[in-house]
């Protein structure tokens, strides 16, 4: 399974990140800060905020306990 992860500085990129990464889920993490061309993707998918997350079974905006709780048990 494909995850892109979309984030910036904040602590809910770095609190998403660390999850993933703590339940051993690879991940292609994409920096939007100062790339014009995320950016602009991003506000076509009408992202509210970072971190967004994309999956096969859907996507979010921000730190989402419960949807990276979801993906982790059906990983398994």
């Amino acid at each position: 399974m494909l995850i892109k992860v979309y984030t910036d500085q904040s602590i809910q990129s770095v609190a998403t990140k660390k999850c993933l990464s703590n339940h051993h889920v690879d991940f292609k993490e994409i920096k939007a800060i100062g790339n014009k061309k995320v950016f602009d993707y991003l506000r076509k998918v009408k992202a509210k905020m970072l971190p967004y997350v994309e999956t096969e079974n859907g996507s979010w905006s921000g730190y989402r306990p419960d949807r990276l709780r979801k993906m982790i048990e059906n990983k398994s």
